[in-house]
């Protein structure tokens, strides 16, 4: 990924991580992870997460639970990705001991122990373990965009107004740059990437502002035609 950086006053945020594990029972034997802190609690009844419905097993999971194991992340030193790579694995330790789900919020997914990983990494901490992609279609175009970068103190990412075909393409421009930026560079507002002829600029996100309640996020745009025309040239 050829990034060039024009801005050294933007301030990245700061990493932001919990996971949280509905169990039936307590989980035992947990052990102690430096950076992160476990407490337990009540489950307190509340509906299952939007995009559970075809999934009626994890649907029941959630909803027989009586235990929260709540992991919160303690401590952000550089680089965090191993950090939120631990405590996502402690997370489906414990998961995995209880017959529990793993509510990811920042993430916005629900998942089973193991449902998470990939075969094979194409990053140390590869994106597609942590960041989820949504599609949003209106009467512009395609809006793309992830939910997991805040995780890593990383703005999330979004592309407007693209054909409904590029779909593919914009999910494989994100992941990529995501697993650069994890423990790498800040993409930040001014910044252009991509090819150097037809490039992408990176603008500070304000036009789903209510979307992201005062979280950080990067628009993509095609720096001087259509953003998927820039994302083709990306990709040749």
């Amino acid at each position: 990924m050829r990034l060039h950086r024009a801005s050294a006053s933007w301030a990245a945020p700061e990493p932001e991580c919990g996971f949280v594990v509905r169990c039936v029972d307590p989980p035992t034997h947990v052990p102690d992870i430096p950076g992160w802190r476990l407490a337990q609690g009540d489950a307190e009844p509340q509906p299952t997460p939007p995009g559970s419905e075809e999934r009626p097993y994890i649907g029941e999971r959630f909803q027989n639970a009586r235990v929260e194991a709540i992991l919160e992340l303690t401590r952000r030193d550089s680089p965090i990705g191993p950090s939120i790579q631990v405590g996502m694995e402690l997370a489906d330790a414990i998961a995995t001991q209880t017959g529990g789900v793993i509510i990811d919020w920042l993430s916005q997914r629900l998942v089973l122990p193991g449902e998470w990983q990939v075969e094979e990494r194409v990053y140390a901490i590869d994106p597609r373990e942590h960041v989820i992609v949504h599609y949003v279609e209106d009467s512009t175009g395609l809006w793309v965009h992830t939910h997991g970068l805040a995780k890593f103190g990383r703005p999330e990412l979004e592309l407007f107004d693209l054909p409904t075909d590029a779909g593919d393409l914009a999910y494989a421009l994100v992941m990529d740059l995501s697993g650069y930026v994890i423990d790498g560079p800040v993409v930040a507002p001014g910044n252009t990437l991509g090819n150097p002829k037809v490039p992408l600029r990176a603008l500070e996100g304000s036009r789903e502002a209510d979307h992201w309640d005062k979280r950080s996020v990067i628009e993509l745009r095609g720096a001087g035609g259509p953003t998927a025309e820039a994302m083709r040239a990306w990709a040749a």
